[in-house]
């Protein structure tokens, strides 16, 4: 086809056909100008559930056409077996090869198996950012983890994420902390933490003259969650008021006479001053109550 003049610019014609048997294909340009009568030439196409495009476009050179062969989307079949691989961590080029295996016919492109994959990963995640996806992955799979922000904004600066019951990933983790210090000698006094067992064992081996105090926000936090639990709402806030009143105590003295009130105010609320008892007061104590 030769090139036209249409509206005082150059432009090619370009023929598209897809999932169509077309009966007839022509340029609707003639002269340099644009027909609209009834004697136009007419085209047509027909579904036929052809999964391919073709795309023609001039050559460069002015040489003739080039013909661009455009794979369809991928058979229901054949989506469900990349879904299958991909869940079980398999790379997209192996994917492709299982692809072709199956069918030596099979034209698909490692471009489809990535947009597909992309499509998965984006029906399991949800509405949420794939920073959020990563923190529900972690928290599903029982990790504990912390992480921190850049100033006031929810951009992520940085992540720990470790197994529960392993001590030896938390001392390996604290080991290269360790290596950071500029004298060996060095180590800080004070390692805030929550009440992760194993990461304060952790710390115990690696950093055996530092002192391992407990997070009290986290501590007032799992306290009145468990306090809304168990007592009733016209003394919660007593108790929490209590509560605090031991916390903050500033000897063994007050200590003593704070914790008999609050174990009065909790006469009825047993699995309430028996939670804080056992989880908190009588193993850690010392390492959060106090001004």
């Amino acid at each position: 086809m030769d090139k036209r003049k249409v509206g005082g610019d150059s432009c090619y014609p370009r023929h598209l056909l897809s999932k169509a048997k077309t009966h007839k294909v022509s340029s609707p340009y003639d002269s340099g100008k644009h027909k609209s009568t009834d004697s136009d030439t007419q085209s047509a196409s027909k579904k036929c559930g052809c999964p391919f495009k073709i795309r023609s476009t001039p050559a460069k050179d002015g040489s003739g056409w080039k013909i661009d062969v455009k794979c369809g989307r991928l058979t229901t079949d054949e989506k469900q077996h990349v879904a299958d691989l991909t869940k079980r961590h398999v790379p997209p080029r192996h994917i492709l090869l299982s692809l072709q295996d199956r069918d030596p016919e099979n034209v698909t492109r490692i471009t489809q198996v990535y947009k597909h994959k992309s499509v998965i990963q984006k029906e399991i995640r949800g509405p949420r950012s794939e920073i959020q996806h990563l923190f529900k992955l972690i928290e599903d799979a029982g990790y504990v983890y912390w992480s921190r922000k850049k100033d006031d904004s929810e951009v992520v600066r940085g992540i720990f994420w470790a197994h529960p019951d392993s001590t030896e990933n938390f001392c390996w983790v604290l080991e290269k902390l360790k290596e950071l210090f500029v004298k060996k000698d060095m180590c800080p006094q004070v390692i805030l933490t929550d009440r992760d067992l194993a990461l304060m064992k952790a710390i115990e081996i690696v950093f055996p003259r530092s002192i391992n105090l407990l997070c009290r926000f986290h501590i007032n936090k799992n306290v009145c969650a468990k306090c809304k639990q168990h007592v009733v709402n016209d003394l919660q806030k007593t108790i929490d008021t209590l509560w605090m009143e031991v916390v903050w105590a500033s000897d063994e003295v007050e200590y003593g006479q704070r914790l008999h009130q609050l174990e009065q105010a909790c006469f009825d609320y047993s699995g309430f001053i028996n939670y804080v008892k056992d989880t908190w007061l009588t193993p850690h104590m010392h390492r959060f109550v106090g001004p």
